[in-house]
């Protein structure tokens, strides 16, 4: 099976309520596909630079921020999404220095 290559492979993150999220935000849409052993999910590119700065807001973690601009790179990503759900996880600076880092 041929995945969308406008579609990234990443580890579910669930909340306590057992819905998958990206920070605060619940999942609403992502393709599955069926493998012998599991059932991985697929984000967008999108909600993939979300979850890697999720990482980066909550943890600190650099290697994430890294990862999330690489994101931006080769994939077409909602700028404006990201600055919203951004706002929402009350990360506004963050967010305007990831901004940057990807011009």
């Amino acid at each position: 099976m041929g995945l969308d290559p406008g579609s990234m492979l990443v580890c579910s993150q669930l909340r306590q309520d057992g819905i998958e999220a990206v920070g605060n935000k619940p999942l609403k849409s992502f393709r599955e596909i069926k493998t012998d052993k599991a059932y991985p999910k697929l984000l967008t590119p999108t909600q993939c630079v979300m979850d890697r700065l999720a990482a980066y807001y909550y943890w600190k973690d650099r290697q994430a921020f890294e990862q999330a601009i690489l994101v931006t790179k080769s994939h077409r990503v909602n700028f404006k999404e990201i600055q919203e759900w951004s706002e929402q996880e009350d990360k506004q600076d963050e967010c305007s220095m990831f901004k940057e880092s990807c011009k």
